[in-house]
């Protein structure tokens, strides 16, 4: 279902640094909208429609997300931290995020569309990076960020605290 591109050694870049990885990852099955909407209706206590932009918290709940965030945690070696994974969707270019701050570091897993995360340098000067299927992107904590969405899109965002 889901499988790391093993040719790539995260583990020998400067993790203080965001970085972006592209093709890291295969899903030989497709996550979709029905099965986002379903999750949704599922998970209603834990979601949340806002700008038309879908966020669903603690989306590890389901099994095969549950693997692929195991899968990713194991290979970072990081499984004695605390995991959160959320799923963002969006179903046009409207669900854009404004520009935050993640607590702890955050790896946003593509897998359907494409997005452009602003990563800020500073107040007025920031980085823009285009992520599609396949695609990593590591945020360090403390690491200012926004995305614009291209299209529908949905985005696995794993954080390690």
């Amino acid at each position: 279902m889901f499988e790391i591109n093993k040719e790539i050694q995260i583990k020998t870049f400067d993790l203080s640094k965001p970085l972006f990885l592209k093709n890291f990852f295969t899903l030989n099955q497709e996550i979709d909208f029905n099965k986002t909407v379903y999750y949704l209706d599922f998970s209603e206590e834990f979601s949340s429609v806002e700008d038309s932009r879908i966020k669903i918290v603690n989306f590890d709940r389901f099994d095969e997300i549950k693997y692929i965030q195991d899968e990713l945690i194991s290979y970072l070696n990081c499984s004695s931290k605390k995991i959160n994974t959320h799923l963002y969707a969006s179903l046009n270019k409207f669900g854009i995020t404004k520009t935050h701050v993640d607590s702890g570091t955050v790896f946003l897993l593509c897998t359907f569309g494409k997005v452009i995360y602003n990563i800020y340098n500073s107040v007025d000067s920031f980085d823009s990076v285009l992520i599609e299927k396949g695609d990593l992107l590591y945020i360090p904590s403390g690491i200012f960020h926004s995305t614009i969405p291209i299209g529908p899109r949905v985005v696995i965002s794993i954080g390690v605290f």
